[in-house]
């Protein structure tokens, strides 16, 4: 009870929860492992003070092997999303050390190659801890993905965060599209009165997906499951009782995502939520946007039960 975790989950601080920094490295040292035994007390302080905080434990490598549930509720790793997004929108022209990120330096990736990532280093996970996980596009270890990305892909992969399963995760300063060529200049300040150049037009686009997270029910705890991959483009489904969104994203140009029109049954009466792309029928297949550099996101009603 008179622990710092408790402490800070109490009057007047009333904090949501706990992020443990290199918990893969939490109670171990040398030839001794308390791991699972700290993970443990820590979770029923938390409990115990407040059964509706978080506990996220960080991991720089896959971290599915030990994040399963009982100790650390999620994990913020790089494996499973932030790594495969990089790849898949990595600039080849992008000066500067992308450092660990960068893997055995085979940046660049397909779609195809995206996708098969991510349901590799996601398949380890329950689901309801892959809910709690969070996915950056960088943090105060990494560079900023905008100065490694390819231009204009920023507001695309933000799309991915918010309707990926999972807690978006917003670095400090990529809502104003701050560089940063390696992690202390990620840690730079915010630009709250204008003081350094940033992109004015990145905290409409982040502000516009949180209230589209927010709004739709299937993108905090439905289902996802891919639709189609290609080298240039994505496109995958959330779902539960209430409603279906499809998403549909680009890293080049695709002229041909075709989907089969039973994939998700009633899609051509699904609204544009983002990008403003269109749905076209043809024969027994749909035909989705595939201008370079975009998403879309479809909001359908279920029609079940």
């Amino acid at each position: 009870p008179k622990s710092v975790v408790a402490r800070w989950l109490r009057k007047p601080f009333h904090m949501d929860g706990w992020r443990i920094d290199v918990a893969n490295m939490t109670g171990r040292t040398r030839d001794e492992d308390m791991y699972l035994e700290v993970a443990q007390v820590i979770r029923k302080t938390m409990v115990r003070e407040n059964p509706d905080t978080l506990m996220l434990g960080e991991y720089t490598g896959d971290a599915a092997y030990e994040v399963q549930g009982d100790g650390w509720q999620g994990a913020m790793t790089y494996s499973n999303f932030t790594k495969p997004v990089w790849r898949w929108f990595f600039n080849k022209n992008a000066k500067g050390d992308p450092g660990f990120i960068a893997g055995d330096g085979n940046l660049q990736a397909d779609g195809v190659d995206l996708v098969t990532s991510y349901n590799q280093f996601i398949a380890g996970f329950p689901w309801h801890v892959r809910l709690h996980n969070m996915n950056p596009l960088d943090t105060h270890d990494i560079p900023r993905f905008k100065s490694f990305a390819i231009p204009g892909a920023q507001p695309v992969a933000a799309a991915m965060q918010f309707t990926f399963p999972g807690i978006p995760v917003i670095w400090s300063g990529d809502e104003f599209g701050l560089d940063g060529i390696n992690g202390e200049q990620s840690r730079t300040p915010m630009p709250w009165n204008n003081e350094r150049k940033h992109d004015q037009a990145m905290l409409p686009v982040y502000q516009q997906l949180t209230r589209i997270r927010k709004a739709n029910s299937a993108l905090n705890e439905g289902s996802m499951r891919f639709i189609y991959a290609s080298a240039e483009a994505i496109v995958y489904a959330r779902e539960d009782s209430k409603q279906t969104v499809l998403v549909c994203v680009t890293r080049g140009t695709d002229d041909a995502i075709l989907i089969p029109k039973d994939a998700v049954p009633n899609l051509s009466q699904a609204t544009n939520i983002h990008g403003g792309g269109e749905i076209v029928a043809e024969g027994t297949m749909l035909k989705l946007p595939g201008s370079a550099l975009t998403a879309n996101i479809w909001s359908l009603r279920s029609t079940r039960g």
